[in-house]
């Protein structure tokens, strides 16, 4: 296992994929970042706090993630490596875990450095800091466990494409799935028990204001626990609300994140198993 890791973290050290992807998030941010500066310029009451640029930039990683991990370890399939390791005598959970630790911790140092910028810039250019360190610590371990879910299940699906074009199609297509998923669930939760007051301006010029209502919409017991629980589980469903600094049910974000990495990685070391590999 030792070997592998080695190996693994030298190709990633040298692999053209990785590093595109890691100057394209830095781009993406710093255009994120240039965009908040330049509202934040033009208005006088226009605010934004360097934690909230600390998780606006969270929704990148669902795109870099199953792209760079398609990447880096369809190469694997395409150049006969993961043949290569068999015949060494390698076990097939070894290379499995071996490559998660590896994509995982690329994905993590991507979100890591963006994350870090994205702060230092806050702090430099909008504001100074309003969480205590504490607390925005935690946060940032909930972000970083929610992307190792992220790669987790990119792997599964990379895994089991041998074809590298393939794989890249489909671990993106699974990530974006996700993600419209969870923003509907987002939406559902979002309605309120009531309805918000409104007011009517007759054309006598008289107003009216009308008392709030209970909401149809609202979704209210066993269903709203369902579909939290859903929600907190995928790691999509807590980076849509963590993005917008947001962490209602953050206590159980580390425990389900770690679950559901620890479940697909089951499944996909167990078809990994029972691949046969040209």
């Amino acid at each position: 296992m030792r070997k592998l890791l080695s190996a693994d973290f030298m190709r990633l050290r040298k692999s053209l994929a990785f590093w595109l992807i890691f100057a394209a998030c830095i781009a993406i941010s710093l255009a994120s970042f240039y965009d908040v500066y330049d509202m934040y310029t033009r208005s006088d009451t226009y605010s934004c706090t360097p934690e909230e640029m600390v998780f606006n930039i969270l929704p990148m990683m669902v795109f870099a993630c199953p792209m760079l991990i398609s990447l880096f370890q369809g190469t694997e399939y395409s150049d006969g490596t993961v043949r290569n390791k068999l015949v060494c005598g390698h076990r097939r959970a070894e290379i499995y875990f071996s490559a998660l630790i590896v994509c995982s911790a690329a994905s993590l140092f991507i979100l890591a450095v963006n994350q870090a910028l994205m702060y230092v810039l806050g702090i430099l250019f909008l504001n100074s800091p309003q969480m205590p360190a504490g607390e925005l610590l935690v946060k940032v371990l909930c972000c970083l466990l929610a992307t190792v879910s992220v790669s987790a299940t990119c792997l599964t699906v990379t895994m089991s494409i041998q074809k590298k074009s393939i794989g890249v199609v489909l671990a993106t297509a699974v990530m974006i799935l996700s993600l419209l998923a969870c923003s509907w669930l987002d939406s559902q939760l979002r309605e309120g028990e009531t309805t918000a007051v409104a007011m009517i301006v007759h054309e006598d010029g008289t107003m009216e204001w009308l008392e709030p209502e209970p909401n149809p919409l609202y979704i209210s017991g066993t269903q709203r626990q369902v579909m939290e629980f859903a929600q907190d589980l995928l790691p999509t469903g807590q980076i849509i609300p963590a993005s917008n600094n947001e962490f209602a049910r953050m206590e159980r974000w580390p425990a389900l994140s770690l679950a559901f990495a620890a479940a697909v990685s089951a499944v996909g070391v167990t078809i990994f198993k029972k691949k046969d590999i040209k």
